[in-house]
């Protein structure tokens, strides 16, 4: 079983500016989560109320800036986009 030596946030994920409009943001819940069998495997959950305030944040300029800073420290990006069933 591996153990997760704390890394500092900057590494995973770069710092975002200030939220301009926090009316906007409407994210009901988000995990971060890493694999007990490979400690470089983490899975990043968020919970929306609606996906139009989903791709609304998706679309946001923190993103697009997100993408090319991780470049190099994320080697894979995998998106499920799913839905509440139960």
């Amino acid at each position: 079983m591996s153990t997760f030596a704390p890394l500092p946030e900057m590494e995973i994920f770069p710092p975002l500016p200030a939220r301009k409009a926090p009316e906007i943001v409407r994210d009901i819940a988000k995990q971060l989560h890493g694999e007990l069998e490979n400690a470089n495997h983490f899975m990043f959950y968020e919970n929306w109320e609606t996906r139009d305030l989903w791709q609304t944040h998706m679309s946001a300029p923190h993103m697009a800036t997100y993408m090319p800073t991780s470049d190099g420290a994320v080697e894979q990006f995998t998106l499920h986009e799913m839905t509440h069933v139960g």
